[in-house]
């Protein structure tokens, strides 16, 4: 195995999909409108759900920037 070939780190790669999962239930919950149109005990499981859900930006980001840690800033990609 060469020293400049990366490791496949499948854990960190599981938890940015899952957050990105998370973003799209988040956006399902607060932007399309489910919650506005249900009631009772399915309103206050889907608010559980929505404040578990919090934690879908942070871990991204966070995840992110481990990956881009070690990589150079080009500012062509940037633009």
């Amino acid at each position: 195995m060469k020293s400049n070939e990366s490791i496949r780190q499948s854990n960190f790669e599981l938890m940015r999909i899952v957050s990105m999962f998370m973003i799209v239930l988040w956006h399902m919950l607060c932007q399309g409108g489910v919650l506005d149109a249900t009631t009772g005990i399915i309103n206050i499981f889907l608010t559980f759900i929505k404040a578990v859900l919090v934690v879908h930006v942070n871990s991204f980001i966070i995840v992110t920037g481990y990956f881009q840690c070690k990589n150079k800033f080009k500012f062509d990609k940037f633009i």
